[in-house]
């Protein structure tokens, strides 16, 4: 019992910076990308480099709020192979939340176990109540703008409301919404608490600093955006074809039932504690505060939901593709911040330090494990395409278009970077121009089952240009000669 209590001891001496630091970096750090780094990467890298993948329709999107992201990750691109930027991104990534959540831990005294213990907890989690949002993953343009958030929130505990200002701006040209949901949040806060002093210098700076950005935003992507083209509702294609998980998430009763009510559940349960116990933790009324109108907000959005996918047969109401339940993340870390120190003062510290200490290190060993044994299966998934890849970029032509079928993930996600030849379409890579939706839209209904017979295999070759397919499993289609065979992957050509 003595070592624990020294071990506990030892724990508590380490600073708040450096313990989120060693969380995040042995269990979040890996060269392997996420589905999201290969799509916002690629993007940056093609943005930078157009002859990369000379004239790529998957590539080539509209950046909207990831311009500055695409111009310091494609310029890094240019050096740094996507495995090297990916590890070294992460890990200043991750040094920016540690140094800024460090701060703000330790200038409001929270409890240093009970803290480590819900953050550890709050990362291995989904992080989100419901709709999928996250905070603590890899590195995209969203990361940088939460890192942003965070320093923000440092200083609207002084009060410095105009560099609290420059902050979130700064984030906003990261990722729009990030930060736009928390400022809405906030608003609606000294709305409520009548601090007219602090919100309206701070919403016209605010605003000022990110003029540039929105008018960027709307001659480029709104002023031409389109609602529906050929009769095709591209907002249903965006909320329900593709995002259902973050924007429809009614898109049916099953998977609504399933997958997102416990979530929204639990967020009622947190929202009616937050409210019930509000002068247990006065100390943290900003937090509550902000946490319950994130709460209150994502609840309505769920009701719009409903209403949206089963009165009006999924018309995709506009206010479903901004994301509105992306606060449902901070919500829940501030919600376990708030309940870690709500436990550190109703229980004996010298008690349970050592047995929080115990749990702590038992989850981050269990978790820092299964973070290198991800890495190994995955590797060996992508080993086992790696012939097929070489045999590719050695024998194909550069300008070469392909399709894949049934690759089984992380394939098709990795295919363009690995091989670095076009692919036709990546399920991954989701468009938000209206124009480039509506093809990406059509391009799917027809390649669908392009291998089972179903589809004129030589008219669809002939539409986009086809030269090669490469599938996972052998397939018996008389337009096909086959090229090459590695690891049960198989490469097509089109016979001439």
């Amino acid at each position: 019992m003595k070592k624990l209590h020294k071990f506990s001891t030892t724990i508590e001496a380490i600073p708040f910076s450096i313990a989120i630091f060693t969380i995040l970096l042995f269990q979040k750090t890996s060269p392997i990308l996420s589905g999201g780094e290969e799509q916002y990467l690629a993007y940056a890298k093609q943005a930078m480099n157009p002859e990369w993948i000379k004239n790529s329709f998957t590539l080539t999107e509209k950046p909207g709020s990831r311009l500055l992201f695409q111009w310091i990750v494609g310029t890094c691109l240019k050096y740094l192979s996507f495995e090297s930027f990916t590890v070294i991104a992460r890990i200043l990534n991750y040094l920016l939340y540690a140094i800024a959540l460090g701060q703000l831990f330790k200038k409001l005294q929270f409890p240093k176990l009970w803290t480590l213990l819900v953050f550890q907890l709050y990362i291995l989690g989904k992080q989100s109540f419901f709709a999928g949002e996250w905070i603590f993953e890899s590195f995209e343009p969203k990361t940088l703008a939460y890192a942003c958030l965070f320093f923000a929130l440092n200083t609207l505990l002084d009060r410095k409301i105009f560099v609290s200002a420059l902050l979130l701006a700064i984030g906003t040209y990261f990722h729009f919404l990030v930060t736009g949901w928390f400022v809405i949040c906030l608003g609606i806060y000294w709305i409520i608490k009548k601090e007219w002093k602090l919100l309206l210098p701070f919403c016209t700076w605010f605003l000022l600093q990110i003029t540039p950005l929105t008018i960027y935003m709307y001659e480029t992507i709104l002023k031409h955006s389109s609602h529906f083209i050929n009769g095709i509702n591209l907002d249903w294609i965006y909320c329900y074809g593709r995002l259902y998980h973050h924007l429809g998430i009614a898109i049916s009763w099953d998977y609504f039932l399933s997958k997102q009510l416990p979530g929204i559940v639990m967020a009622m349960f947190i929202l009616f504690v937050l409210v019930k116990f509000k002068n247990r933790i006065k100390e943290l009324d900003f937090f509550r505060s902000i946490s319950v109108i994130a709460i209150i907000l994502s609840l309505f959005f769920v009701v719009v939901a409903l209403y949206d996918s089963f009165i009006l047969n999924q018309y995709a109401l506009f206010p479903l593709k901004t994301y509105p339940f992306r606060p449902m993340a901070l919500a829940q870390l501030f919600s376990y911040l708030i309940l870690g120190v709500y436990l550190s003062k109703r229980v004996t510290h010298r008690t349970t330090a050592p047995l929080l200490s115990l749990i702590l290190i038992v989850l981050f060993v269990a978790q820092t494990i299964k973070n290198y044994e991800f890495y190994t299966n995955y590797k060996a998934k992508t080993d086992s395409f790696s012939e097929m890849a070489t045999y590719i970029k050695t024998n194909t032509n550069p300008e070469s278009v392909f399709h894949h079928e049934n690759l089984h993930h992380p394939i098709p996600e990795t295919f363009i970077r690995i091989t670095e030849r076009e692919a036709l379409y990546v399920h991954k890579f989701t468009p938000a121009d209206s124009e480039k939706m509506y093809q990406r839209y059509m391009i799917t209904n027809d390649i669908g089952g392009m291998l089972s017979g179903t589809n004129h295999v030589i008219d669809l070759q002939k539409k986009y240009h086809l030269d090669y397919i490469v599938s996972e499993g052998s397939c018996n289609v008389k337009d096909l000669q086959l090229i090459a065979n590695f690891n049960n992957f198989f490469l097509y050509q089109f016979k001439k």
